[in-house]
C-alpha cells in the first residue's frame, strides 16, 4: 500500500508526495484584464510550501460566456500561454 508521503511518477514528472490541493477559485486574485496576478502565486506558493505535491490551478474560462464573475483568471486575451506558466514556474 502506498503512503501518502510517498513521491508518485505522473508521465515523467515526480510528485514530491501524494497530497493533492484540490482547484479552487479566487474571485478577487485575478487583475482587470483575467490574468494571473502575484496574489495567485502567493497563494499557491504557500500552499506548495506547506506541503501540498500537486495543486491543480482554479477554473477557467476559454470562452466569454463561460466566465462566472466578472472578473476571473481565464484563457481569454491570450494570457493562457503566459499567466498561468508564470504562476507555476515561481512555484518549481
Amino acid at each position: 500500500m502506498s503512503r501518502v508521503d510517498e513521491a508518485i511518477t505522473i508521465n515523467r514528472t515526480v510528485v514530491k508526495n501524494r497530497l493533492t490541493m484540490a482547484p479552487t477559485v479566487k474571485f478577487d486574485y485575478a487583475g482587470p484584464d483575467g490574468k494571473v496576478t502575484q496574489k495567485h502565486i502567493e497563494h499557491y506558493r504557500k500552499r506548495a510550501e506547506h506541503g501540498c505535491g500537486l495543486i491543480c490551478v482554479e477554473a477557467t474560462a476559454v470562452t466569454p460566456g463561460g466566465r462566472f464573475c466578472k472578473e476571473p483568471s481565464g484563457t481569454l486575451g491570450g494570457c493562457a500561454d503566459r499567466g498561468p506558466q508564470r504562476g507555476s514556474g515561481s512555484l518549481s
